[in-house]
C-alpha cells in the first residue's frame, strides 16, 4: 500500500516537473527571440530577422 503511494507521488512530482519546464520554455516569446538573434517588434508583437527594433521604452 505504502509503496503504491509512493509511485504515485512519484508520478504526480514528475508530471508537475514537466508542466512546469513546458510552461517555462514557452512562456516567454520575447526571450526565446533574443536568444535565437532576432529582435522583438513589440508593436506587431513578432520576431523580426531582418530589422532592429527599439525596445518596450522608445
Amino acid at each position: 500500500m505504502i509503496k503504491r503511494i509512493l509511485i504515485g507521488g512519484a508520478v504526480l512530482a514528475a508530471l508537475l516537473v514537466a508542466l512546469v519546464a513546458f510552461w517555462a520554455w514557452t512562456s516567454d516569446p520575447i526571450d526565446r527571440c533574443l536568444d535565437h538573434g532576432g529582435s522583438w517588434d513589440y508593436d506587431g508583437e513578432v520576431c523580426d530577422f531582418e530589422r532592429n527594433h527599439p525596445g518596450p521604452n522608445g
